[in-house]
């Protein structure tokens, strides 16, 4: 058995080849001392067990928190695997994840319906299991999510923002996001994109940059006019002497999202975050008669995207404007007729 194990500072280790790929030697902490050598054999069995299953033996044993994709991942799976995928299942190993763990996440997630039922928005509980699973397949390649049956729910859209309540907002926001902020509010910038605003994205009047999701293969770009309102925000911002610097080295995109969120529930506006600052920019457009291909190609969508519709709502000041409008065409068709009598 010892020619499977060797010694290392006092500590044994795993030393098994890898019958699939002979050049890999499967070096893993069997956690037992020198003189524990009964201990070290049977860890080593169970080394040896993980490799025969195909499991990397190291990943399958580590904290889920200390696993990473050997790869470049989209940013919505980066702000899945950040904001919700390590800090629920961080704690626990790949064995531990089972069908009834994956319900526990769902209702801590969504809570439970009325009836007691599993609940939750598909489209939200795919990206962040489609994340769980890239991590854990960094310990088994095969790792499969097991058939989940819970009430698919959607995700409820709020009444889009006005000026006053985009402005109102801005009041409760710290200093030093306030210029964040309002570069968001007034071109529709993700909260990534505002923070990693360069010098070299801002030139003769316009910001004109590619857009930050890597999972967006056709090369959006952002390309937006800076009108005064913008102006004045850019000019309170330290610029630094380096074009290719970022214009807010010392805040992350997180502490901005949860500072906005923060902000639009101690204004009583509960359930409103970063994401609607870009969908009152939508709506506005839209409410000022632009179709979804213009809507798209000012929020960087990829072009025919079906995204865009999720941007743009209308306000209820202009649809009741805009049935005024009918209905005083219908007087003026029903006066004419009268007179024609």
């Amino acid at each position: 058995m010892p020619t499977y194990m060797k010694l290392i500072d006092g500590r044994w280790y795993s030393n098994v080849r890898d019958k699939k790929d002979w050049k890999r030697i499967h070096v893993v902490p069997l956690n037992a001392y020198e003189h524990e050598i009964r201990k070290a054999s049977i860890q080593l069995g169970k080394v040896i067990a993980d490799i025969e299953q195909g499991l990397d033996p190291s990943s399958a044993r580590r904290k889920i928190k200390s696993l990473k994709i050997n790869r470049e991942v989209s940013k919505r799976m980066e702000l899945s695997l950040r904001v919700h995928v390590y800090p629920f299942f961080g704690e626990y190993t790949l064995r531990d994840i089972t069908k009834e763990l994956l319900e526990s996440y769902i209702e801590f997630r969504y809570g439970l319906s009325k009836d007691g039922e599993l609940q939750g928005v598909k489209d939200t509980l795919d990206k962040e299991f489609d994340a769980l699973t890239a991590l854990l397949r960094v310990a088994d390649k095969k790792w499969g999510r097991p058939k989940l049956t819970y009430k698919k729910i959607k995700r409820k859209i709020l009444a889009p923002l006005t000026e006053a309540q985009v402005h109102m907002v801005a009041d409760y926001l710290a200093d030093k996001y306030k210029p964040i902020y309002w570069i968001m509010a007034l071109t529709g910038m993700d909260v990534s994109d505002a923070v990693n605003l360069k010098p070299c994205h801002i030139s003769k009047g316009w910001i004109d940059k590619p857009r930050g999701k890597v999972d967006h293969e056709n090369g959006e770009r952002i390309v937006v006019p800076i009108l005064q309102a913008l102006k004045v925000q850019l000019d309170t911002v330290p610029w630094p002497m380096d074009a290719d610097a970022i214009l807010f080295p010392n805040i992350k995109p997180k502490a901005v999202t949860t500072a906005v969120l923060r902000a639009f529930t101690d204004a009583g506006m509960k359930g409103y975050g970063a994401k609607y600052l870009r969908r009152h920019i939508g709506s506005a457009l839209c409410d000022e008669g632009f179709g979804d291909e213009w809507i798209g190609k000012i929020l960087s969508h990829a072009e025919g995207s079906r995204v865009t519709g999720r941007y743009t709502q209308t306000y209820k000041n202009s649809v009741m404007k805009a049935f005024k409008k009918l209905e005083q065409r219908g007087r003026n068709v029903e006066g004419a007729v009268s007179k024609s009598e």
